[in-house]
């Protein structure tokens, strides 16, 4: 009686037991390896963080780049290396910002930057900027990790904080007028292009030689005519009053896109203004506008400096159409259409306002504030004629023609 009473009865078997227990632990297992696994959620984790840290890494060795880059760009041209590449790679080396430890080698090129255990590698290019090797960035432990998205190798500025967002500029954009107005010694200047982009930021052309009734009085360079300005000192006199900031700084405020902007207190290093621009500057607009290709009119444009200062203390330039030729002698102190430079009848008007026009009311040509390398009394200068070559700091036939750099948003918005 006892045994048949509970006959009808269900309960679990030994079977559904053993089957409960080896389906608990399949997703047991899937759930460890969702965690902890190669591609589980705290290896992602760490991954991202190492990303994050790598990016910061960069960042701040892209600030430090854009800083020295501008810094290169605001001295003597005579008193740097060639390029802003290798002055950045002279300058950052041995360097610790908040923690981040610099190294660069001159010869190659190559930067380390080390924190916290993360190692980040790249190699600098001629204008400053870094390319950053992000597939031999090392975290702790010796591993590699590869951040999803990868950095511009652009320098990575801060403009001010009410600065929009960076924009792009191309070298398409070379010559295109920017709706740009402002003054200078009351004198209303509104025929502003695009000459040159350097990061975040974008260099600005006058489109016309400056008329001395627009010259700071201040200033104290001497004129002549209407266009012409000299100094009655020395080139480095010339050079000194045309690329002093505070100089020209009423041009960094104005309307631009018809929007009011002011950054003549910009404590911002890259925004700047000047007389004219340097022969470097000159260069590297030139040379991005125009690569290398069989007619005249697209050579590239290459620097050299004399070998020592001359007594002036400045070391001078020479330009060429062949980037190290074997012999100085093959860098010419002035370029000619005679040479494969471009013909006046033809010249861009972006860099030759008045090409072909003997004379222009009475004046040749610009200033380009970098020394020349024939003599010491000369100055660098870009002619009516297509030529590129020097004159007298205290002649009386060329004309200053203002650049200003502002952030690239600005520009765009």
């Amino acid at each position: 009686m006892f045994i048949s009473k509970f006959r009808g009865r269900n309960g679990i078997t030994l079977i559904a037991l053993v089957i409960t227990i080896i389906v608990l632990l399949i997703l047991a297992g899937v759930t460890i390896a969702m965690v902890v696994g190669d591609n589980g959620i705290l290896t992602r984790s760490r991954e991202a963080k190492d990303t994050t840290n790598i990016k910061k890494i960069q960042e701040e060795a892209d600030l430090e780049a854009a800083d020295l880059v501008a810094e290169y760009h605001s001295k003597d041209n005579g008193e740097v290396p060639a390029t802003a590449g290798e002055y950045v790679a002279e300058h950052i080396n041995g360097k610790t910002i908040n923690g981040t430890s610099f190294r660069a080698d001159s010869s190659t090129m190559e930067i380390t930057a080390t924190k916290d255990g993360i190692t980040v590698r790249g190699t600098i290019q001629p204008n400053g900027s870094i390319a950053w090797d992000d597939a031999n960035s090392t975290v702790a432990g010796g591993g590699t990790t590869t951040p999803e998205v990868s950095p511009s190798p652009l320098p990575s500025t801060s403009p001010e904080p009410s600065t929009p967002p960076a924009a792009t500029i191309t070298a398409a954009n070379y010559g295109d007028t920017v709706n740009y107005s402002t003054t200078l010694n009351g004198q209303t200047l509104s025929n502003w292009k695009v000459f040159y982009q350097e990061g975040n930021y974008v260099w600005l052309i006058y489109g016309d030689y400056l008329p001395n009734a627009a010259v700071p009085t201040s200033i104290g360079l001497g004129t002549s005519g209407t266009y012409a300005v000299k100094s009655t000192t020395s080139r480095a006199d010339l050079i000194t009053k045309l690329t002093t900031k505070s100089n020209w700084s009423s041009l960094l405020t104005g309307t631009i896109n018809g929007k009011a902007i002011d950054y003549t207190s910009s404590t911002e290093p890259n925004i700047t203004a000047m007389g004219s621009p340097t022969l470097e500057l000159y260069k590297n607009s030139w040379n991005a506008k125009y690569p290398n290709t069989d007619t005249d009119t697209t050579n590239q444009i290459y620097t050299a400096t004399t070998s020592s200062a001359m007594s002036d203390g400045l070391n001078g330039y020479y330009v060429s159409r062949t980037n190290n030729p074997p012999t100085i002698s093959e860098y010419y102190v002035s370029m000619s259409g005679s040479q494969g430079y471009p013909a006046a009848s033809t010249a861009d008007t972006l860099y030759y306002p008045h090409a072909g026009s003997s004379q222009w009311n009475s004046t040749n040509g610009y200033w380009l504030v970098s020394p020349s390398a024939s003599e010491v009394y000369n100055l660098m200068l870009v002619g009516y004629n297509g030529r590129v070559g020097n004159y007298s700091y205290n002649g009386k036939l060329y004309a200053c023609r203002p650049v200003v750099c502002l952030p690239s948003s600005v520009v765009l918005n």
